[in-house]
């Protein structure tokens, strides 16, 4: 799996739990999402707007430079709710560590 496959899903993961739902939720067909997934597809321009709609931030597709996260509303919506994951993984852990 090359670096933009692993970006594409670990944001999945992080920002969508599923495949399915990510499919369901950005309108790209989950068999397109599996097949680039799995080295037998190339991303296309139409695919990477639906993408960046989604909440992906293209460049760190591409790059892994910044943030994981698009730059408009979604993205910012979706990098919120990942900081609350985030903060509530942290206590729980931090919980279990003075028990």
């Amino acid at each position: 799996m090359n670096e933009s496959q692993q970006r594409l899903k670990r944001f999945i993961t992080i920002a969508y739990k599923t495949q399915s739902n990510f499919a369901e939720k950005s309108g790209i067909d989950r068999s397109i999402i599996s097949q680039f997934l799995n080295d037998k597809r190339e991303i296309q321009a139409k695919t990477k707007q639906k993408l960046y709609q989604a909440g992906l931030s293209i460049d760190w597709f591409e790059t892994g430079a910044g943030s994981m996260f698009a730059d408009n509303e979604v993205g910012e919506q979706l990098a919120k709710q990942n900081a609350v994951n985030v903060a509530i993984n942290k206590d729980a852990t931090s919980w279990w560590l003075t028990i």
